[in-house]
């Protein structure tokens, strides 16, 4: 029995079956992620090994490329269950690291995320089938982490030519896996992972459909890291306020210290005066008994004060041995904070390393705050210059729009003009034609002379199927009201046109009547053949989208500025959503739309007055799948609904969505959202089709709106 195995994830599709010794591998080019070439490596790998001879399938869930992981785990799963045979996962960077484990070195699995950063993991000496965490980080702050952690390590991988050029500028070895290495490690990494499985577990083997694939979201994990930062500051703030304390503890010693000497001095100078009072004592003998008295009470003091001097002197000893220790306990805990500034910020910190941080971490602190003021009054300053810029630009393009509207009114009236002379020209065209056929008609009822004396018979007498069936004049048809003839399309007929649209030709506004004339007709056909069948759930309303150009939404006294959705304005967004809708999306949901690649989050931020916050007033999520845009969450805050807030908005979004490829829009909308639906007629956007019980809790039908945006 033979196993296959299927990597996706790594740059290109690559697949491999093994039975024994025998082995079949094949892969396609390095950046080439086509499926066509994927089911080309399988159906090789097939030739080889028949699907019936499989036993076991081994995928790579990631991380990796997002479309490829997704096809690796949805294409291993179907077969699984087809086959009914296990199916079991590994992770993308346990097989770059399975075929470099060594005893005395640890390995570094790197893997490109594709948009700047690297997927990495650091695995112990002879541990390649562990499973540490893994990163999502910038190359510089990987190398630093996977560095300080000491001994000898082995880098390999998959990394961009950025990062490549990043190690050899640093003269760092790399190993650069292709694709018959990860198939070589995929077969070491589930050789050692069926020797360490009983058989028992193997048995117990969770089934195919569980096996899902792994991503790794950055944002997710510098919002864990700020939550982490968090922490850590409230401890450095405990650390700071116990620096406090032993400082104000050193300055009492300094202080009693400066007393003691200032006691010392007396001291001394009281010795010295003794000394005097014996020098006197010793040449005036004969004063001895009058200063005996007085040399004995000095001698008395003398003692006493020694003894507190002797007491003084052991108190100061003590105390400078408490501040030698205190000194030196300062100096070994600064070297210790030195050699933590060097660590990355992944590695997990313990309580006892962060009473070691001292003067510096405050410091820090202090200077980052002032810059992050500093920072907040340029922006805010940066802001308010750029609005200014922004309306001037706009004051100027109004006025320039205004002239071009002048310009295109004028040669809507010269249009209009030849319009009324085409009409004329065909009036005419038509009256000629009816004199032509009427002139004929009569022609065929005059007789021709006969060439003998023919029987003279009354009209009443001839038979009337040999009369011509010829009036004197036919009755005309009524015309429209502008006087147009038949088969042109009346003035009240036409949709008016947008300010910046230029106005169409009587040929083309005939080829459009005839199309909507020809869509009715099946339309009409279908609404009956659902009526009679009781089959609704889906009707559309076939309409020809109008290519309108954008209109942009211009809201008085509104200052506002349109910005990709980022993790910081989630409990805005949320409160928006929770207030907005009955079953409303969870915070999670809205994590995943981040991570996607086509989805695209937007909000507007505004104020109405220039003294007043800039605030998050809506937001807007779609998709760009198939040059559309489909809008799938929309929502404006209830304080600022009814004031145009949405159009404007919506106005952007389209023009983003028109930027990146997009040639249309569409969304579904509740039947009964009368404020929505005319937002979306305003803006250009057609009711294309209906959709029964589309929406849930409550139930309700939906309309389909879609617009052309290029």
């Amino acid at each position: 029995m033979s196993e296959l195995y299927v990597s996706t994830s790594m740059g290109e599709y690559a697949l491999a079956a093994v039975m024994g010794s025998r082995r079949s591998f094949h892969h396609t080019a390095l950046g080439m992620r086509d499926l066509d070439g994927f089911f080309e490596c399988f159906e090789k790998v097939k030739e080889d090994f028949p699907v019936q001879t499989l036993r076991k399938i081994f995928v790579d869930i990631g991380p990796g490329s997002f479309t490829g992981v997704r096809v690796g785990v949805t294409f291993a799963r179907v077969l699984a269950q087809q086959l009914r045979i296990p199916l079991a996962a590994m992770r993308s960077l346990d097989i770059i690291s399975a075929g470099s484990a060594a005893r005395d070195k640890r390995v570094c699995a790197m893997l490109d995320t594709g948009n700047g950063f690297v997927y990495g993991a650091v695995y112990p000496p002879g541990a390649a089938d562990g499973k540490p965490d893994i990163y999502a980080v910038e190359m510089e702050e990987w190398l630093d982490y996977a560095l300080s952690t000491g001994g000898k390590i082995c880098l390999c991988g998959r990394l961009s030519p950025r990062d490549e050029a990043i190690l050899k500028k640093k003269n760092l070895k790399f190993l650069k896996l292709k694709a018959p290495d990860i198939l070589e490690n995929m077969i070491l990494l589930s050789a050692s992972a069926d020797n360490h499985a009983s058989a028992s577990n193997i048995a117990a083997s969770p089934p195919p459909s569980e096996i899902v694939p792994l991503y790794i979201s950055r944002k997710e994990a510098l919002a864990k890291w700020q939550e982490k930062l968090e922490d850590e500051m409230v401890k450095i703030s405990q650390l700071v306020a116990k620096k406090e304390g032993v400082r104000d503890d050193i300055k009492n010693l300094e202080k009693l210290r400066r007393e003691k000497e200032a006691e010392i001095e007396d001291i001394a100078q009281l010795s010295e005066k003794a000394l005097a009072i014996r020098r006197e004592l010793a040449s005036s003998m004969d004063e001895l008994s009058i200063l005996n008295a007085k040399r004995t009470a000095y001698n008395e003091s003398i003692a006493a004060k020694e003894k507190k001097i002797e007491e003084y002197d052991k108190k100061l000893d003590d105390l400078k041995n408490s501040l030698r220790d205190c000194e030196r306990e300062l100096s070994s805990r600064q070297a210790k904070y030195e050699k933590i500034k060097k660590l990355p910020p992944e590695i997990p910190r313990e309580v006892e390393l962060y009473i070691q941080q001292r003067d510096e971490l405050k410091q820090e602190v202090e200077n980052l705050q002032k810059e992050k003021n500093n920072y907040s009054r340029q922006i805010e300053k940066l802001a308010t210059s750029r609005f200014e810029e922004v309306f001037e630009r706009i004051k100027k393009e109004e006025e320039m729009l205004e002239e071009l509207s002048g310009k295109r009114r004028s040669k809507e009236e010269e249009i209009r003009a030849l319009e009324e002379e085409i009409k004329e020209m065909r009036r005419k065209h038509i009256a000629a034609e009816e004199q032509r056929d009427k002139e004929a008609a009569e022609a065929s009822v005059r007789p021709a002379a006969p060439e003998e004396p023919a029987e003279i018979v009354s009209e009443s007498e001839i038979p009337s199927e040999s009369i011509p069936e010829t009036e004197s004049e036919p009755e005309p048809e009524p015309a429209p009201e502008d006087g147009a003839p038949e088969g042109l399309v009346s003035a009240a007929e036409i949709q008016p046109l947008a300010p910046e649209e230029a106005p169409k030709g009587n040929e083309e506004i005939e080829a459009e009547t005839e199309d909507k004339e020809e869509e009715s007709a099946p339309a009409a056909g279908e609404s009956a053949a659902n009526e009679a069948s009781g089959e609704d759930e889906f009707r559309e309303v076939h309409k020809k989208l109008p290519a309108e150009p954008l209109k942009k939404m211009n809201v008085e006294n509104l200052e506002y500025m349109v910005r990709p959705f980022g993790i910081k304005d989630l409990p805005e967004v949320m409160s928006i959503e929770e207030a907005s809708f009955e079953r409303p999306w969870r915070r999670q949901m809205f994590k995943e739309e981040l991570s996607i690649p086509v989805s695209k989050l937007y909000t507007i931020s505004g104020r109405w007055e220039r003294r007043d916050k800039m605030a998050l007033m809506a937001y807007a999520v779609f998709w760009i799948v198939s040059e559309k845009a489909h809008i799938i969450n929309f929502a404006v805050a209830p304080g600022q609904r009814r004031k145009g807030i949405g159009s404007c908005l919506l106005y952007e979004i389209l023009k983003k969505a028109a930027l990146q490829g997009c040639k249309s829009a569409y969304l579904e909308v509740r039947v009964s959202s009368q404020a929505a639906h005319g937002m979306l007629e305003k803006a250009g956007f057609v009711k294309t089709a209906e959709r029964k019980d589309y929406f849930g809790y409550p139930k309700e039908d939906a309309f389909i709106y879609e617009r052309k945006l290029q």
